[in-house]
């Protein structure tokens, strides 16, 4: 349908940043870009559109790609438009490119197809960490994920009881990232959880000591360094949901470790000395809104009492005819 257009982010150039529809310009994906933003634009005066699954398809079989925002990816209803990201993995020697090519069925019509090119340059070997704290490497070690750790995106972001979990009293998880052989430079962190009615993950980067962390995007750790990824919690329900962490990097591919983090609603939090909970912002908005409102009404009766009592003040003269 006319009524309907696939378009990509532009990464580079003088229209960095722009969605540029693929029927105008031919995306060719660089070596270092890790990920491509995608976006189903519907057209006045279509407003709402059924959608299946996506499928994405590489004709080289080293230069994987996948989608992630898993809600997405599983078919539903575009309200207006459609946010989707696209991971690749260069699993090469040599360079190399691939023809990824998307279907996206839009029934009743026929279904919407584009295709480009990601170019890959021969991957390094890892010799990635990540830990719970800055001595360990129980996360990953040496590039190798480890087993409770290892939630994966394929299977839905299933877990097991054997599974690390964080507990409920935890409102923030920190990881320590290092790579003693070559810099890393993260494009991109992407944060997935199986039921985000229960809990909502970010990226916490604190004001001192900011360039230590790990930001949620473009951030390079040299060889032999180690950075911090805090992540921070909000609970909305209680119970427990799975998280998959995706690090999207160009010379390793998407690297990916989870955990399951239990929740009950409410969950005091102390951040820089104020007390939190996931309603009581809700609560203090509503309460400052309140107060700038009886201090308008108190403001403009108290004009109107002073114009009042000026005008009774006044007293006007008469005049007598000579």
């Amino acid at each position: 349908s006319d009524k309907i257009l696939l378009r990509y982010k532009e990464e580079a150039g003088e229209r960095k940043d722009e969605m540029i529809a693929f029927s105008e310009k031919d995306l060719i994906v660089g070596e270092d870009d890790a990920s491509t933003q995608l976006e189903l634009k519907l057209i006045s005066p279509l407003r709402d559109q059924p959608y299946e699954e996506p499928k994405l398809v590489s004709n080289n079989e080293d230069i994987e790609v996948s989608f992630r925002r898993r809600s997405a990816g599983e078919g539903g209803m575009v309200i207006f438009g459609l946010s989707l990201l696209v991971v690749y993995g260069c699993n090469v020697n040599k360079k190399a490119e691939a023809k990824i090519k998307i279907t996206i069925p839009v029934p009743p019509w026929d279904p919407v197809v584009a295709t480009w090119t990601k170019k890959c340059k021969p991957s390094t070997p890892s010799e990635l960490n990540i830990g719970t704290s800055a001595e360990k490497a129980d996360v990953i070690a040496n590039g190798v994920v480890a087993k409770e750790f290892n939630i994966e995106y394929e299977s839905g972001l299933s877990f097991k009881n054997s599974h690390y979990r964080i507990d409920v009293k935890s409102h923030n998880q920190m990881f320590y990232i290092s790579n003693q052989d070559k810099e890393i430079n993260i494009h991109e962190v992407i944060i997935e959880t199986k039921d985000d009615s229960i809990l909502a993950v970010d990226v916490a980067v604190p004001n001192r000591g900011a360039a230590d962390y790990v930001r949620e995007d473009e951030t390079q750790i040299m060889a032999g360094q180690t950075k911090t990824l805090n992540l921070r919690f909000i609970c909305f329900l209680e119970g427990e949901t799975s998280v998959l962490v995706t690090l999207s990097t160009a010379k390793h591919g998407p690297i990916e470790f989870g955990f399951v983090k239990i929740c009950e609603p409410g969950v005091r939090v102390i951040e820089s000395g104020f007390l939190r909970t996931s309603g009581s912002l809700f609560y203090i908005l509503i309460a400052v809104g309140v107060l700038v409102a009886v201090s308008m009404l108190w403001g403009m009766r108290k004009y109107a009492g002073s114009l009042l009592a000026s005008r009774r003040s006044y007293a006007p003269v008469a005049q007598t005819r000579p």
